[in-house]
């Protein structure tokens, strides 16, 4: 055995004996505990049509910005908002007012009544979104999410950037087809808007989505895909918090290293065990090349 194997060995050994302590220190930190106000008035909403929405079938849907203000993480006061935040879940509800959810993994995002046939939530796997679509989520966020900051957002008598982020967000959650047109897929539009004066602004905003999902494409994002600008906290209304798990997760953004982002990064919870094991064999793995 070489002295190059050696010091490999022995940093795989330390690896090994620091297993148990990572596997129990991930699997005993529970998940942040969130209390945040929510305000819905942010911009003027409306109702595409022809919505059609997985298993639940083709119906309106009525669109519209949040604002989101933390007021505690765990009991502790926190202070962060507004931030523009978004529903990641179409088969729920939430409205205006105080909530108390879980900051979860956004790979479980929308797990309330995943996989339930004749619900729109019929096309997500059991257990949440994935890795798969958590990394093109991630993606949209980096590249298409304005700002932390939703007045700083185009909403005007033409087009609405903050609908289109919703109808993206959507499609990237609920679907794999990438398109709010193609009729194959789980989540797209089945007709037109209509011929009334909001007609032109809704297919605005459903075309401008389109542009953002083709970019996506594109990119051929993988699972491997990390945030570079944006981090996302996800918001999980779970059993166990006040208000139980059937109202609408949430998603909000924040850019890296922005004044605040000390605050945001304590709604994100810490790896998991495989996460963390992925993270430290990785490293291995790169210094064995490197030997």
């Amino acid at each position: 055995m070489t002295n190059k194997s050696l010091k490999i060995s022995h940093t795989l050994l330390a690896a090994v004996a620091l297993f148990p302590w990572i596997t129990a220190s991930a699997q005993t930190t529970a998940n942040p505990i969130v209390d945040f106000v929510l305000d819905a008035s942010v911009s003027s909403g409306n109702t595409y049509q022809n919505f059609h929405q997985a298993g639940a079938g083709s119906s309106g849907v009525y669109v519209i910005g949040f604002n989101v203000d933390v007021s505690h993480v765990n009991g502790a006061p926190n202070g962060l908002g507004p931030v523009a935040g978004f529903c990641i879940e179409l088969s729920q509800n939430i409205g205006n007012g105080t909530w108390t959810y879980e900051a979860g993994h956004l790979y479980q995002a929308s797990a309330g009544i995943a996989g339930t046939i004749g619900t729109s939530s019929s096309n997500i796997p059991v257990g949440g979104i994935g890795d798969l679509r958590a990394a093109r989520v991630r993606y949209l966020f980096d590249h298409f999410y304005q700002s932390s900051n939703i007045s700083l957002w185009t909403h005007n008598s033409t087009t609405s950037n903050i609908h289109a982020f919703q109808l993206a967000l959507w499609e990237v959650s609920h679907d794999d087809d990438l398109s709010l047109s193609n009729t194959n897929g789980s989540i797209y539009f089945s007709g037109g808007q209509g011929s009334g004066a909001n007609a032109p602004f809704r297919n605005n905003v459903i075309n401008l989505a389109n542009s953002w999902l083709t970019n996506i494409s594109n990119a051929g994002v993988t699972e491997s895909y990390t945030s570079t600008t944006i981090d996302v906290a996800t918001l999980i209304s779970v059993q166990g918090t006040n208000n139980g798990p059937d109202y609408q997760d949430l998603v909000m953004g924040y850019a890296k290293g922005a004044p605040g982002y000390d605050q945001f990064t304590q709604l994100i919870p810490v790896p998991e065990p495989s996460s963390i094991l992925s993270i430290l064999f990785g490293s291995l793995l790169t210094l064995r090349r490197r030997r």
